[in-house]
């Protein structure tokens, strides 16, 4: 797979769909009706991207921008649009404390600021969303709703703004609708490319 591009500034999504798709097998027991559900592996970030009509003028950069990411062969680096940064007081420029093992859902982060249920933040190549409000002191103990993949070394940075993860497009073909002077909306799916 090639390296990811980049989102470009003048792409400002009218809508962001975002969520988390688990690895599971779920069963209910013929005999009694309990439901029960065993988890697979690491879950991954799914996204619907919609855009806003565009004059006719703009409407070629859009085409060519997700025309390149069509099919799933080129990723994208993309964030939750509507939480470039996080609700907490987090900024800086923080670290992990200590070693994360993989499929952890604890990480210690060295900052002064703070995380609230909800906000994002990335390390290395992973998206984590925070699971519930993280008090502030020296070290921030941050439970995550996700599972980290791989084990995270201390020392590792922690992005705040914009935290970003590589995704590829779900559908193999586009299309978009023009009309006189303008472009209409288009909506394109994504999964994060683990």
């Amino acid at each position: 797979m090639t390296a990811p591009i980049a989102v470009p500034d003048w792409l400002v999504p009218a809508s962001c769909e975002i969520g988390l798709k688990r690895q599971v097998v779920q069963h209910r027991s013929g005999l009694s009706g309990v439901f029960q559900s065993v988890e697979l592996g690491a879950e991954y970030w799914v996204m619907n991207i919609s855009t806003p009509p565009r004059v006719r003028g703009s409407s070629g950069r859009d085409e060519a921008f997700f025309n390149q990411l069509v099919g799933g062969a080129q990723p994208v680096e993309l964030w939750h649009f509507a939480r470039p940064e996080p609700a907490g007081t987090m900024r800086g420029s923080p670290v992990v404390n200590a070693t994360v093992a993989q499929f952890s859902r604890t990480i210690q982060i060295t900052t002064t600021g703070t995380l609230v249920a909800g906000d994002m933040f990335g390390i290395g190549s992973q998206l984590f969303q925070v699971a519930s409000a993280s008090l502030a002191g020296s070290v921030l103990t941050v439970t995550t709703v996700n599972r980290s993949r791989v084990q995270i070394a201390a020392g590792a940075s922690v992005v705040w703004y914009r935290p970003k993860a590589s995704f590829v497009m779900v559908e193999d073909a586009s299309a978009f609708v023009h009309r006189a002077g303008s472009m209409a909306g288009s909506s394109f799916s994504f999964v994060e490319a683990v």
